[in-house]
């Protein structure tokens, strides 16, 4: 019996692992290298803008809860924006969104108006505050 196709395909095989354990051996030497000091210091310094997204519609009794806490997030307050979406509250959000935005620099406050197409409520709130968003990555509570 001629085993010449089977030993052919047997060293195509060990042909093939061995090429992809190289290159996975040279993606594991790349991610253990060290950084060198000024390329770690400028990925260290270079902290992407990021938006903090929250819909709120009358929530009086909650929102000065969030705010509290977002006001403690530790990244640099001129690379975070915090955007709350105010969805026609009947009630004193506005007012206190009001007033937190002369202690926090960072928050900006948008009235939802229009529904964009045939969105409404949360929904239409969300889109309208991804569309006022400024920062590279958004992030939403509620």
């Amino acid at each position: 019996m001629n085993q010449t196709p089977i030993v052919i395909l047997f060293l195509l095989a060990a042909i093939a692992y061995f090429i992809e354990y190289l290159i996975f051996a040279r993606g594991i030497y790349r991610a253990m290298r060290t950084p060198h000091a000024a390329t770690a210091t400028l990925t260290r310094n270079a902290e992407p803008n990021v938006t903090v997204l929250v819909c709120a519609r009358d929530e009086e009794n909650n929102i000065e809860h969030c705010l509290a806490s977002l006001i403690k997030l530790n990244y640099p307050t001129d690379k975070l924006q915090i955007l709350i979406v105010d969805d026609k509250s009947t009630d004193r959000t506005p007012q206190i969104l009001e007033a937190w935005q002369k202690k926090m620099t960072n928050l900006s406050v948008l009235r939802t108006g229009e529904e964009i197409g045939n969105l409404q409520g949360k929904v239409n709130a969300l889109a309208q505050g991804m569309d006022a968003a400024t920062g590279e990555f958004v992030m939403i509570t509620d």
